[in-house]
């Protein structure tokens, strides 16, 4: 699906460009004629990138990245995916739920606040508008021969995912929906043997 809107643009342009070229008598009005014309399908592919509906996660993973859906955690009214590109580089991409059809959704539509969990790790929380769904996620350090636990303020167990190693450590991706945060709202980092 992303080639063909990119297809659509390229097609769009050239379309463009030819017009420009064999009917406009002077440069300027080609010129304008043809940064409208990109500006119109870069409009119009984001409406139709954030109008799309898919009807798994899956299908809307395979969308927006290349990588591969390593998660995907449902709240009540949306979506959270994990999609993996390499075992460096994770996305997180948010989705609207509707009759249990998915759609991505744009940057407009949720918040992202940073707050520090109580070892100090940053902690991201998305915060879905019009929902009562947020996300939280980070990356944290367990120990070797050591198992962490992360848990939050609202009684939420993360999940987590092994990364990679790091030295006597293993980076892990932790994640949760965990609801509604508010003021007094705290992530706490615990390891068992």
């Amino acid at each position: 699906m992303n080639n063909s809107i990119n297809s659509l643009g390229w097609l769009t342009l050239i379309i463009g460009a030819v017009i420009v070229y064999k009917w406009a008598k002077r440069k300027a009005l080609g010129v304008v004629v043809l940064i409208l014309a990109v500006i119109a399908v870069g409009a119009v592919s984001l409406k139709v990138r954030t109008s799309l509906w898919f009807e798994t996660p899956a299908e809307a993973a395979l969308f927006p990245a290349d990588g591969t859906m390593i998660a995907a955690i449902e709240g009540q009214d949306s979506c959270c995916l994990i999609t993996e590109q390499s075992r460096t580089e994770h996305q997180i991409h948010l989705l609207g739920k509707e009759n249990n059809r998915y759609r991505l959704l744009a940057a407009s539509e949720w918040n992202s606040e940073n707050i520090q969990a109580d070892d100090g790790m940053a902690v991201t929380i998305l915060s879905v508008n019009g929902t009562p769904d947020c996300y939280a996620y980070g990356t944290f350090f367990e120990p070797a021969g050591r198992k962490i636990q992360i848990t939050d303020t609202n009684g939420t167990v993360f999940q987590t995912i092994s990364l990679l190693p790091a030295g006597s450590e293993t980076a892990v991706l932790a994640y949760a929906c965990v609801g509604p945060v508010n003021d007094g709202y705290g992530v706490q980092v615990a390891y068992t043997s």
